[in-house]
C-alpha cells in the first residue's frame, strides 16, 4: 500500500472537467512492469490498484522464459546469442509462444546510447488472447491512450499504438 500526495496548487486546480493525470508505474526484477493512468478530479480520494504478473508464478495463459547468463563486455557487446521462447501451457491457449532472439557479437545500449554492460537477465512473457481475464493481467492495459515512440531521436506521445 502507498500514498501519493498533490503539490496544493495542482490539486486545488483538478475539476471533472480538467483532472489531473498521474501516470503509475509499478516495476520489480520478479515482475512484468505495469503502469496505470489515473485521473484525480478534486472531489475525493481515489484507490488505484496494479495488478502485477509473476515472473516465476504466472497466471493461466502467461508463459515466461527468462534467460541469466548472459554478459556484455565494456561496450556492450554480447559474445553469446539470447534465445527466448515463452510457451504457455493452459489448454486454451494450445501451446502458443513468443520467441525473441538476438545473435551474438550484438551490442546493446540503453534509450540514452550508453552500453549495457556486465551481467543481464533477459525476461520475455506472452499473455494469450484466450486468457479469460487478459486485460487485468496484461502490462498496462489493452486500451493506452497514448505511447511514448521515438522518432529521429526524439521520444513524442502517439495514440494508436501499443508497446509494453
Amino acid at each position: 500500500f502507498s500514498t501519493i500526495f498533490l503539490k496544493g496548487d495542482v490539486a486545488k486546480k483538478a475539476t471533472s472537467e480538467n483532472p489531473v493525470k498521474l501516470r503509475l508505474i509499478a516495476s520489480s526484477d520478479d515482475y512484468f512492469t505495469t503502469s496505470i493512468d489515473v485521473y484525480y478530479s478534486g472531489t475525493k480520494a481515489l484507490e488505484a490498484r496494479f495488478n502485477l504478473v509473476s515472473k516465476a508464478n504466472p497466471p493461466a495463459g502467461v508463459a515466461v522464459a527468462v534467460q541469466k547468463d548472459t554478459k556484455a563486455d565494456s561496450v556492450g557487446k554480447i559474445s553469446k546469442a539470447i534465445n527466448l521462447t515463452a510457451k504457455t501451457t493452459d489448454t486454451a491457449s494450445k501451446n502458443a509462444s513468443a520467441t525473441f532472439s538476438i545473435p551474438a557479437g550484438t551490442t546493446l545500449k540503453d534509450s540514452a546510447g550508453n552500453p549495457l554492460t556486465g551481467d543481464l537477465k533477459i525476461s520475455i512473457g506472452y499473455f494469450s488472447p484466450k486468457t479469460e481475464n487478459i486485460g487485468s493481467v496484461f502490462p498496462g492495459g489493452l486500451s493506452p491512450e497514448s505511447v511514448k515512440v521515438q522518432e529521429n531521436g526524439v521520444w513524442v506521445n502517439r495514440s494508436g499504438y501499443f508497446i509494453t
